[in-house]
């Protein structure tokens, strides 16, 4: 019983742990909201922002279970083994988010707090920098995102593969029989265009258009 106290209660500082948590979470905070202003992915960024703080939590407590112990490593191990993720990751762009993520739990779980903090330090200025520097950089664009209702006639080929699939930078099937449809075009022609293309489809749709400027 005495072991089982040792092992629990006095390997792990629990409030060294408690402000290795907030820590953590003002700097998935920081991170997350440099994303949403200044991304240019197509993807749904508040849905995918909201999961960054459980992911920061899950990996911190992961590792600062596992790390004094061989055992529990290597159980880790053959439990993910078994885990089938149907839901790949396409967005280089979140997959590093999600690396530095994971780089400062696990700094924080091996009381290396300093040098995540150093290290988002810097990754938070350059990522601002460089994601400035491409918007200052491009052209003005408008973002036209259309949401379809498609019924048993509705032939999904016209709808997706037709002389703007050039323009065609994101599809979806929504939720229901929907189809959501995101163009970029950097001419108001194109954008006209496009709208006149659907209307005369005679489709029921939604239609919501957003210009980018330098």
């Amino acid at each position: 019983m005495q072991d089982l106290i040792n092992e629990n209660f006095i390997q792990i500082d629990y409030f060294r742990l408690l402000l290795g948590s907030l820590l953590l979470i003002i700097q998935i905070l920081l991170i997350s909201s440099l994303y949403k202003s200044y991304s240019s992915s197509y993807n749904n960024k508040n849905k995918f922002s909201k999961n960054l703080i459980p992911f920061g939590i899950s990996i911190l407590i992961i590792v600062t279970v596992i790390k004094s112990s061989l055992a529990l490593s290597l159980g880790l191990i053959g439990a993910l083994s078994i885990i089938r993720f149907r839901t790949a990751i396409k967005d280089p762009e979140e997959i590093i988010i999600l690396l530095m993520i994971m780089g400062c739990a696990v700094s924080i779980a091996a009381e290396r707090e300093l040098v995540g903090v150093l290290l988002i330090i810097v990754y938070l200025i350059s990522y601002f920098l460089i994601n400035k520097q491409n918007m200052t950089n491009s052209s003005s664009s408008y973002d036209v995102s259309i949401i379809v209702d498609l019924n048993k006639s509705q032939r999904l080929n016209d709808l997706i593969f037709n002389e703007f699939n050039s323009k065609l930078v994101f599809f979806s099937k929504g939720s229901g029989e929907s189809l959501n449809l995101l163009y970029k075009v950097y001419d108001k022609k194109n954008l006209e265009s496009i709208i006149a293309y659907f209307d005369q489809l005679q489709v029921k749709y939604t239609i919501e258009t957003s210009l980018n400027e330098d």
